[in-house]
């Protein structure tokens, strides 16, 4: 079955292996039940560091196929504060990238799925529904990415910077 590979795929760290269940969805025209789709999703916001890339990949599966495709990076004047640098660090981190070194080498595997092929393969019988499911679910997905990186920027400040902001209280017994 395409959809076990595609769930043991997810929970490793090898871009490369994902990548080979995407092409062999695309390839099939394999499409998997919301279920199916949910359950991927549930696996890799789960793991940590979290594969943002793969995350922002699988969730064309659930756009219809008429609708524009999520890039694999978002546009950087979208991006706001963040330098190329970061940004590449917080979209690649997780996908088994382990160093900056090695950040392009995992963009390039994973460039080699071409979003616009993957929208329309999560199967939704209701044609509305399946348009109401893939706007709420990547919106849904894209604003946790968005929180979790306030939540990294916030825990890589010093504890006496966490106090000053009120985000942290030292001392109590």
């Amino acid at each position: 079955q395409v959809f076990n590979l595609l769930k043991l795929a997810a929970q490793s760290a090898n871009a490369a292996e994902y990548v080979s269940v995407l092409q062999l969805l695309i390839a099939r025209k394999k499409a998997v039940r919301a279920s199916e789709f949910v359950d991927v999703m549930f696996i890799l916001t789960a793991r940590l560091p979290v594969p943002v890339a793969l995350i922002r990949l699988t969730l064309n599966m659930a756009i219809p196929g008429d609708r524009p495709a999520l890039p694999l990076m978002p546009h950087l004047r979208l991006s706001g504060r963040y330098s190329m640098e970061e940004l590449e660090q917080h979209i690649f981190q997780g996908c088994g990238a382990r160093d900056v070194d090695s950040y392009e080498e995992v963009r390039a595997e994973l460039e080699e799925v071409r979003p616009e092929e993957l929208r329309g393969l999560v199967h939704v019988v209701n044609p509305s529904a399946a348009d109401y499911f893939g706007h709420f679910v990547t919106l849904l997905h894209l604003e946790f990415i968005e929180e979790l990186r306030g939540v990294e920027q916030q825990l890589s400040r010093s504890p006496f910077e966490l106090e000053d902001r009120g985000s942290m209280v030292q001392g109590l017994r």
